[in-house]
C-alpha cells in the first residue's frame, strides 16, 4: 500500500516539472498522511495542478470517514470493483509526489523507509479522483512491487515514467500502463520511526539513519 508520501519542491519547481499551473498557495509537506490536500492534476484540465484530499470518497458517501479507507485502489481489482470502475475509466489524475514510505516487518518492529528515485526528481503516481461535496479526492494505485521494493513490502503504488503521465490522462486502455516502476530508477534507505507520527513534518525525516 502506500499511505504516506512527500511532496517538497516548491510551487514553481511544481509547475515547471509538469508544465501546469498552480492556483493555489503551496508550502512542502514531507510527511503527507490520508485526508491532507496534496497537488495532483486530472483528465479534466491538464493544464491545471489542484489541490486534492488524500483518500477517494465517492460522490454518494454520507461522509467523509470512507475516504480513510480508499487511499489506495489495487490494479488487480480496479475495474471490478464498483466504487473504483468507472474512475478509472473516466477520472484518472497524476499523484504528484517526490518521495514515499513504507513499513518493512522486522525482528524488532516495523522499520520505516523512504523510496525515492534514483535522480531525487519529482515524478507522479498513477490515481483516480472522485468529487465529493465539492471537494476533489483521490486514491493511488498499487500494484505488485519491483525487485527494489520486495526488499520491504510485496507492493507498491503505480508510479508512471515521465514520457507516459500525459497518454496516463488520455488513454483508452489504462489497466495497461498499471505495472511496477523500473528497478533501476529506484532507491530506498531506512529512516527514523520520526515519519511514524504525522506530526513530525520537517527535513529531518528524510534523512537516512546512518546519516542523522
Amino acid at each position: 500500500m502506500c499511505g504516506r508520501f512527500s511532496v517538497i519542491p516548491s510551487k514553481e519547481q511544481i509547475e515547471e516539472r509538469f508544465h501546469a499551473t498552480m492556483n493555489a498557495v503551496w508550502k512542502p509537506n514531507y510527511n503527507v498522511a490520508p485526508s491532507q490536500m496534496v497537488p495532483i492534476i486530472t483528465n479534466e484540465n491538464p493544464t491545471e495542478i489542484v489541490m486534492a484530499r488524500f483518500g477517494f470518497i465517492p460522490s454518494w458517501a454520507e461522509d467523509a470517514k470512507m475516504g480513510y479507507t480508499m487511499i489506495n485502489a489495487r490494479a488487480e481489482t480496479i475495474d471490478e470493483k464498483p466504487t473504483f470502475k468507472k474512475a478509472v475509466v473516466l477520472h484518472r489524475c497524476l499523484v504528484i509526489a517526490d518521495g514515499f514510505y513504507e513499513w518493512k516487518k522486522m525482528a524488532m518492529g516495523k522499520q520505516p523507509f523512504r523510496i525515492e528515485l534514483q535522480n531525487g526528481e519529482l515524478f507522479a503516481f498513477a490515481g483516480i479522483y472522485s468529487t465529493w461535496q465539492g471537494i476533489t479526492t483521490f486514491s493511488i494505485i498499487t500494484c505488485s512491487a519491483n525487485s527494489v521494493m520486495k526488499e520491504v513490502h510485496e507492493r507498491m503504488p503505480v508510479i508512471l515514467p515521465m514520457e507516459k503521465e500525459q497518454e496516463w490522462l488520455t488513454t483508452k486502455e489504462p489497466l495497461a500502463m498499471l505495472t511496477p516502476f523500473a528497478s533501476e530508477s529506484m532507491r530506498l534507505f531506512e529512516v527514523s520511526d520520526a515519519v511514524n507520527s504525522v506530526k513530525n513534518n520537517g527535513k529531518e525525516i528524510l534523512l537516512p539513519l546512518d546519516t542523522e
